[in-house]
């Protein structure tokens, strides 16, 4: 009995100190857990603050900028009511949709019919309808409003707190005001528009980290400028928290402050009696006027709520853990009950493997729908050797350009396909604001060589197609040059490309972009090494050699992938896959003209020609009967461009071309002077006074608010700038 008893006391300090070692091991786990959680948390309150307060200083830009437009023609007819009626209108009804009004408040006895008050006010009505009227007058003093006397203070721009108007916009707004100016250089009246405050609280919690998390928008003083839908927070939790947050005896800590250490961000905890719930608040002020507090408002049991239910289920599973140890020590000689708990174990892992594959999977890009006509094909494939894999490839069109790449991650398994899912979307986050693939392929190196402890890189070839004109720009980042299928009689080689080190490795290599022009019918061919890597039970590897001869005759992708994919798999000769294969192939048709209507002007490269210029657009507008409103923008923003052609390309002529296939006008601006890509000329910061904001990027900022899309290309030695309208 005595061997017995001690094996079985020996049984129970075995699980007693497992039981102690795993709940020291979830305590560790569960507040290291937490701490990110939380680091989460901040970035994501920081995150949602930063795109709530760009999206109002785009907003109020956007407010400001149809003020500035303005100027010009208000001051030229500030003695005429009538015209300045039409102005007002056209401001609210064509210019911003969050503008309920505009008006134009002159010094006081300006026009003595109107007596000692003149206020002009265009106040928009649901249905697109604008009434102007006069609403100045003892009852509605304007002279005292914050608007009027900063504007006569000379303020080149001035936002006021938020307010109610009952007169003239008849709602909660803040106006943003500007001075106007007689010709003998003296203020005499202030141009101004309103803007509801309700758009604020609604853009700004349009995309929320927690279903009951929300953003608000404060003065410094306290006042509300935007509060969060009435579904997500009672006025009386937002009241506790603006007390809250302008009380100093409440404790606040510095959760974040910015690289450059300008601007810092402020923690809160609260209590919410209404949902009887904790939370917490992160805020910090704007640094450009108006110095409002952007607020992220979010509760703890929904940004916690999961982790702590992991712990209960982690727990619940070492319960059962422990269950099962101590069973296995009882039947210590049961070895088909081990080989059982051993067999479930690997059916688990092999279900979450399954599972992050699919997630995998999903990164991909969709098939394209085959009925739309489209100017290129595509055909891809991705066969990782594990569940998961490091290899990833992506695509799609914006501005009439198809981004594309190709990436292969070092290593493979589940830490390649984590860092495979790291630059996908690094990617597609780049590409969505940048057409330079040297740039993308930069951001992401930067990024990803942040934190890179483990020291993994990626080998990516990256190319934007121009599909109008079969322009390539391209960068290799240390992978496998893409083969060019190109010629009447194909000819099959190998893209030159630059050698370029992987990405990851150093965060300060500059690398180096190319550019070619494909023909028509083209054919692109992006593989990994595990294509030409593939082995057969000798070891032999199939070799560049053999892709060349399989891409021969092949005249579309499909049928391209689909021989490559045969003949490796006639190769290996049912050899075990080593490496990840992915296969990219793009094939170029260079788009069928279909505009119908064409006009053309050859002028010199003077200023004087303009005025032909001028006269070329109005015909054109005339012919193809466009709005006058909208053919006045399309001519200013044409002579914008030719006149920046002019400036800079130093060439002796201009051609300007204009296409319609009813739908839309197609300008196109062309010269044979010196490189020059406007739309890479920095916009003007307006916010800046004239003084302190550098020389140009006023005409480009201009043209790409009058224009629906701007696009340069180099071609054929001449500068090729081609802007397009709507006009139906």
């Amino acid at each position: 009995m005595k061997p017995e008893w001690v094996k079985y006391r020996m049984g129970l300090i075995v699980i007693v100190v497992a039981t102690v070692l795993l709940e020291v091991l979830s305590y560790i786990e569960f507040s290291y857990a937490r701490k990110q959680v939380e680091r989460e948390l901040v970035r994501t309150s920081y995150t949602d603050i930063m795109e709530a307060s760009l999206r109002i200083q785009l907003e109020m830009k956007e407010t400001e900028t149809v003020i500035q437009q303005q100027v010009w023609l208000l001051e030229a007819n500030l003695s005429e009511p009538a015209y300045i009626r039409q102005i007002l209108s056209h401001m609210v009804l064509e210019d911003d949709d969050n503008i309920v009004g505009a008006g134009v408040a002159y010094t006081p006895n300006f026009f003595p019919e109107y007596g000692r008050w003149c206020e002009l006010y265009a106040l928009w009505h649901p249905g697109d309808s604008v009434t102007v009227t006069q609403v100045g007058g003892a009852a509605h003093d304007y002279t005292r409003k914050e608007f009027y006397l900063h504007a006569m203070q000379g303020d080149p721009v001035h936002w006021t707190s938020p307010y109610n108007d009952p007169v003239g916009a008849q709602g909660h707004v803040i106006t943003c005001s500007v001075p106007l100016r007689n010709k003998s250089g003296e203020i005499v009246a202030t141009a101004f528009a309103d803007l509801k405050t309700q758009w604020m609280g609604e853009s700004i919690n349009v995309r929320r980290a927690h279903p009951a998390a929300f953003t608000m928008v404060m003065t410094e003083s306290g006042e509300l400028v935007a509060d969060p839908p009435d579904s997500l927070a009672s006025q009386a939790l937002i009241d506790q928290l603006i007390r809250m947050c302008n009380d100093t005896t409440v404790e606040k800590d510095v959760v974040h402050t910015s690289k450059d250490k300008k601007h810092s961000v402020m923690s809160m905890a609260f209590y919410d009696p209404w949902k009887d719930a904790d939370g917490h608040m992160y805020y910090r002020s704007r640094r450009d006027a108006p110095h409002w507090i952007m607020a992220a408002v979010c509760y703890d049991k929904e940004a916690f709520g999961e982790l702590r239910k992991l712990r209960v289920f982690s727990g619940l599973l070492r319960v059962v853990g422990l269950l099962i140890l101590a069973l296995i020590i009882h039947l210590l000689a049961n070895n088909g009950r081990k080989f059982a708990s051993t067999q479930m174990a690997q059916e688990r892992i092999e279900g979450e493997l399954k599972v992050a594959r699919e997630i995998q999977h999903e990164l991909l890009p969709k098939p394209t729908d085959a009925s739309l006509k489209r100017p290129y094909t595509i055909a891809c494939s991705l066969t990782p050797a594990r569940e998961v894999g490091g290899d990833l490839y992506d695509y799609f069109v914006r501005d009439e350009k198809l981004f594309f790449c190709i990436g292969d991650v070092s290593g493979k398994g589940v830490p390649a396909a984590m860092l495979m899912a790291v630059v996908h979307t690094l990617f597609r986050s780049a590409a969505a604001h940048e057409s330079q693939p040297v740039r993308i392929i930069q951001t992401i190196n930067e990024t990803s060589c942040q934190n890179n402890e483990s020291n993994m890189f990626v080998t990516m070839f990256i190319g934007v197609l121009d599909l109008p004109t079969g322009r390539l720009r391209y960068c290799n980042a240390g992978h496998d040059k893409p083969i060019w299928v190109k010629g009447r009689e194909p000819k099959v080689e190998e893209l030159s490309c630059e050698a370029n080190i992987p990405i990851g490795l150093f965060d300060d290599f500059r690398f180096v972009g190319q550019e070619t022009e494909l023909e028509n019918n083209a054919i692109l061919f992006l593989y990994t090494d595990g294509l030409t890597e593939a082995m057969n039970p000798a070891r032999k590897q199939f070799g560049l050699e053999r892709v060349l001869k399989t891409i021969k005759g092949q005249n579309s992708p499909e049928a391209l992938l689909e021989a490559m994919t045969g003949a490796v798999k006639t190769f290996v000769e049912g050899a075990e896959q080593s490496d990840d294969l992915t296969m990219l192939a793009i094939r170029y048709e260079l788009p069928e003209n279909v505009d119908e209507w064409h006009r053309s002007l050859v002028m010199d490269a003077d200023l004087r020609e303009v005025s032909r210029l001028s006269a070329f657009i109005k015909e054109v507008a005339a012919e193809l009967k466009i709005e006058d409103s909208l053919a006045k923008n399309i001519r200013l923003a044409v002579e914008e461009a030719v006149v920046n052609c002019i400036s800079y390309a130093q060439t002796e002529t201009v051609e300007v071309d204009a296409y319609s296939n009813g739908e839309a006008l197609r300008i196109v601006i062309r010269d044979s002077g010196a490189a020059f890509d406007p739309t890479e000329v920095r916009e003007a910061d307006t916010s800046l006074s004239a003084e302190e904001r550098p020389v140009g990027g006023l005409g480009i900022l201009l043209v790409r608010q009058l224009m629906d899309s701007i696009n340069y290309e180099r071609i054929d030695g001449k500068n090729v700038l081609t802007l397009i309208k709507q006009i139906r």
